[in-house]
């Protein structure tokens, strides 16, 4: 339940026409003719995209995301970012990989049910999980949750590259892009992951149809049934964004790169200064994978820094392999791939998603630590 409060629509009516024999058998030739061309320009259209080099467009907003889609629905990886300054930003590349990613449910329970709309029970449990996104990245009621999640990694960050020109970081599991925006704001060449298309879908939203700060209002509560401690709580209104997202200093690269990030990363060597991590580590099927990887695009000197609990979000799923181990294993896989432990703090009592007016709260104790790679 999420509505923009300036909306205007201005569309033109189409007169009909009335078709004779004759003219329906030319207008059958012209369609095949428009067709076969459209068809030869969307060929070399995903010809552009896949080249090293894609061509750029340009767009009015910051246009952290480009929306691809094809018939069958299906999201293709896709990048796009580019030198963003003030409201005027610059041109952004669009670059598509190879794979084709399919978005499983998470959280099975109920996951085929069909709603009579096209939708699973999955799927609506992932539209109400990014209702709530936004109070947590994007409202002032979540600036508490952002303290304790972001603020320690932003905060190693502007310790160990004060200077944050052609300092470029990934935020991997970006969300609704909070972290990677606050980055960019910050003056940091910034790139979101996210394989999430309902998060992706959210994300673009925020970052490229709001045009100032608390310009849309949600009931992300509407949904919940239980633990209210009145019939008003379930109808709290929450106003997004509470920023301004067009706030990104001129020069700066900020993108967002759509799919997983095994498949969109696992071809990228000395990429990134940062890779800065907020309760992604458990995302993964293979978290010795996902450190691999990170240590491969880390360049030289580079920074691994996380924070997150081990929840390990396909644990139990008979049609889903999953890795868990505890963390004294994960401290000793970082070691053998090559890193160097710089830093483990324990950061008790951090909230994930929470309705301050309910009666149940969710929070972790997590594990905070930044991972060097050496210089050789």
């Amino acid at each position: 339940m999420l509505v923009q409060k300036k909306r205007s629509s201005t569309r033109k009516k189409e007169e009909p026409t009335e078709k004779t024999p004759n003219s329906e058998e030319k207008t059958e030739s012209k369609n095949e003719s428009e067709q076969q061309t459209k068809s030869e320009n969307s060929d070399t259209e995903n010809k552009d995209c896949n080249a090293d080099n894609p061509s750029e467009s340009k767009d009015d907003h910051t246009n952290v995301q480009k929306e691809h889609f094809h018939n069958d629905d299906k999201l293709h990886h896709h990048c796009s970012g580019g030198n963003h300054g003030g409201g005027n930003h610059g041109n952004h590349g669009i670059h598509h990989h190879d794979n084709m990613h399919h978005h499983n449910n998470v959280a099975k329970t109920n996951s085929l049910v069909d709603t009579g709309l096209g939708l699973t029970m999955g799927d609506m449990d992932r539209v109400y999980t990014t209702l709530r996104q936004y109070v947590r990245d994007w409202s002032v009621e979540g600036k508490e949750e952002r303290e304790k999640c972001y603020a320690p990694i932003i905060d190693a960050v502007i310790a160990r590259y004060p200077d944050p020109k052609n300092v470029d970081i990934l935020v991997p599991g970006a969300g609704l892009g909070r972290l990677a925006f606050d980055f960019a704001s910050r003056g940091y060449n910034s790139e979101g992951n996210e394989f999430s298309i309902f998060m992706l879908i959210g994300s673009n939203f925020i970052l490229n149809k709001m045009t100032e700060p608390f310009s849309a209002f949600l009931f992300p509560w509407a949904t919940n049934s239980t633990n209210n401690l009145t019939h008003g709580d379930r109808i709290a209104r929450v106003n997004v964004p509470d920023v301004d997202t067009t706030s990104i200093p001129r020069g700066t690269k900020f993108g967002m790169c759509a799919g997983d990030f095994t498949e969109v990363y696992c071809r990228e060597e000395n990429k990134f200064d940062v890779v800065a991590a907020s309760f992604f580590l458990d995302t993964a099927h293979n978290i010795i994978q996902y450190l691999e990887i990170i240590y491969t695009i880390l360049k030289p000197g580079g920074h691994f820094i996380s924070l997150g609990p081990l929840l390990f979000h396909y644990a139990g799923m008979d049609d889903q392999s999953s890795i868990e181990i505890p963390w004294d294993d994960v401290e000793r896989l970082l070691r053998k791939i090559g890193f160097k432990l710089e830093e483990v703090n324990d950061i008790h009592d951090v909230p994930y998603i929470q309705n301050k007016n309910s009666m149940l709260k969710v929070s972790y104790d997590c594990k905070f630590f930044i991972a060097t790679k050496p210089l050789s």
